[in-house]
């Protein structure tokens, strides 16, 4: 006799089967559609275009140049606008020596715009002549003593102001030495009415500035000579309103 309890007699035994789950689901990743914070420069830009304008002109980069004797660039040379205006007395100091333009040389003359570099400047001043040096628009003029100077902001915003005076006031440049026949500087510049005279008047100003042999003593002198018709070039396209 079976030992099944009643109504599970003759049944089978069927194997379990855990009833279907349905699949689970995975949490899609919702996209945002919300824009992303302005940076602090751009809400800045916004409200003032003079801001983002100097910005881009401080970003300007600074075509480096090389030292003659090695071809390489001094490793502090400014990179950009904004480089330049950072750069400390001592860094400007190793830039003129490494550069043969703080201390008179056979090379400081070979520069395509050699600088005098006196002792006792100020940063400003020396900022200045090292901003020449490279070819930055805006340099040309002396720094007011006691103060940063109009050239700053010139220099920036790539213009010229026009000088009251004329005279530029660097230490470092005198006068050429005249002779009976050679006619004065006011004579000089009467007939000055195009590209081509001044050409040859500054030709004519460097051909007797180097008509004698350059010794190594005299290369200080003749600098300064050459600085002195570069300014007085300066002054006429200054007065003629040519800027080129």
């Amino acid at each position: 006799m079976s030992n099944q309890p009643p109504g599970q007699q003759g049944q089978r035994g069927l194997p379990y089967r855990p009833a279907a789950t349905p699949a689970s689901t995975q949490p899609q990743p919702q996209l945002s559609s919300q824009q992303p914070h302005p940076t602090l420069t751009t809400r800045r830009s916004h409200l003032s275009p003079t801001f983002a304008s100097k910005l881009r002109q401080l970003a300007l980069p600074l075509a480096p140049l090389v030292q003659l004797t090695s071809g390489t660039v001094h490793p502090e040379f400014p990179s950009t606008l904004l480089n330049f205006w950072l750069l400390t007395d001592d860094q400007l100091d190793r830039l003129a020596s490494f550069y043969h333009q703080r201390t008179p040389c056979q090379w400081t003359s070979h520069y395509p715009c050699p600088v005098s570099w006196p002792s006792g400047m100020g940063i400003e001043e020396k900022r200045r002549r090292i901003g020449r040096f490279i070819g930055l628009r805006g340099c040309e003029s002396p720094v007011p003593s006691g103060t940063s100077g109009p050239w700053t902001a010139a220099s920036v915003n790539g213009t010229k102001k026009d000088e009251e005076n004329g005279q530029d006031g660097d230490a470092m440049e005198v006068d050429a030495p005249t002779t009976e026949t050679e006619p004065s500087s006011g004579e000089q510049r009467k007939g000055l009415d195009s590209p081509t005279d001044i050409s040859a008047y500054v030709a004519e100003l460097l051909r007797s500035t180097l008509a004698s042999p350059t010794a190594d003593e005299d290369v200080a002198e003749t600098e300064r000579k050459i600085m002195k018709a570069e300014d007085e070039l300066e002054q006429i396209r200054k007065k003629m309103g040519w800027y080129f």
